[in-house]
Parts: C-alpha cells; sequence; structure tokens
C-alpha cells in the first residue's frame, strides 16, 4: 500500500488516498535498461564515454598555482568556483 494523494482543505482537515498497488514501474525499468545498452554498445565500439577532460582548466589552474597564488585568487582571477580550482590543483 501506498498513498498516492494528500490533502488539506480550508478547515484544516486532512484526506490521504491510499492505493493497494505499486504504480507500474515498468516505463521505468525498460528506459533504464536501453541505456545500459546503448552505453554496452557505444563502450563495445570504443567510444569514450563520459565528460571530456578540462586540460585547459587543469593548465590554467597549475599557472597560477605556480606563481604561488592561493586557491581562492586563482578562483577569482580565473573566473570559476573555488571547487573547480580545488579539483584541479593537484593534477599534473
Amino acid at each position: 500500500m501506498y498513498v498516492c494523494d494528500l490533502r488539506q482543505d480550508t478547515g484544516g482537515h486532512w484526506f490521504i488516498r491510499i492505493d493497494d498497488d505499486k504504480p507500474d514501474k515498468s516505463v521505468k525499468t525498460e528506459g533504464i535498461e536501453r541505456t545500459q545498452q546503448g552505453l554496452k554498445r557505444a563502450k563495445a565500439e570504443g567510444k569514450k564515454l563520459g565528460r571530456p577532460e578540462a586540460k585547459g582548466t587543469t593548465a590554467s589552474v597549475q599557472h597560477l598555482k605556480a606563481r604561488d597564488m592561493t586557491q581562492a585568487q586563482a578562483a577569482a582571477e580565473l573566473g570559476i568556483g573555488i571547487a573547480t580550482v580545488k579539483r584541479h590543483w593537484n593534477k599534473s
């Protein structure tokens, strides 16, 4: 059983509608399976998956690190977030 509707009327009374069966999740499952099949096929074809590396960002951060800037100063100089600078700070 699961709650499929929960409302409060203007008088402050709560109305709860409970259903016996869970909603059909086959549509979501089919989508996940298709995605996994597509990723598997792409990998077998030798395609590189995922986000491309930000090599330019790493080089820029390393350059500013070599100039003895702090991470906050590097972030301000490059106009990027501090988390991005931290991610590229110790890469070579």
